[in-house]
Parts: structure tokens; C-alpha cells; sequence
């Protein structure tokens, strides 16, 4: 498993909180979405909401919970694949690991 280096860990640990905003950002952006939605019903509703807050909750666990040196490239993987940093804040990374991740999701 690839480590990244305390340099891109200090990054990745600033930035991750600050995507981490983002997507919750997101999120009451949807959620807002959903409430709003006046040709479902009340439960209707409830029930998209509710299954969105699972999935939403899921993304979380999994790209921001427990992070650790070892597993921070596979979160970064996950938090670029949702478009959560901006160009100059990924450009922030060393060329290695930006070179990484942009194997990892396919650009």
C-alpha cells in the first residue's frame, strides 16, 4: 500500500476538512431540493430524504472517516472523483500524487 509523504499529508489533512464542507454544503443543497419538491407528497418526500441522508452519510464514511497516512490516497481518489477541491487546491499536492490520482479516476 502507498504511504503518501508527511508534506502531502499535512495537505491532505487540511484540505480534506475543507472538502468535507463541501459536501455537506451539497448535501443541504439537496436536501433543500427534495423538501421543496411539491409534486411529491409529504412521505414521498420522507422517504426520498431519508434515502438520500443514508447515501450522502455513506460518501462521508467512507471518503473522510479514519483518516490515516495509508489511506489517504484512496480518500483523495474518492474526494476528487467528486469534484470537492478546486484546481489550485489540488495543484497543491506534489506532482506524484497528483499524477496518482488522475490514473486513479481516469483523466
Amino acid at each position: 500500500m502507498y504511504t503518501i509523504s508527511e508534506s502531502d499529508w499535512k495537505i491532505f489533512r487540511r484540505l480534506s476538512a475543507v472538502a468535507l464542507d463541501r459536501h455537506c454544503a451539497n448535501s443541504l443543497h439537496m436536501v433543500r431540493e427534495v423538501t421543496d419538491d411539491t409534486t411529491l407528497t409529504n412521505h414521498q418526500r420522507y422517504q426520498k430524504l431519508f434515502s438520500l441522508l443514508h447515501e450522502r452519510d455513506d460518501d462521508v464514511a467512507l471518503t473522510f472517516n479514519n483518516p490515516r497516512r495509508s489511506n489517504a490516497l484512496q480518500q483523495l481518489g474518492l474526494i476528487c472523483s467528486m469534484n470537492l477541491l478546486t484546481d489550485a487546491e489540488f495543484s497543491e499536492f506534489s506532482e506524484g500524487i497528483r499524477e496518482r490520482i488522475k490514473f486513479m479516476i481516469g483523466e
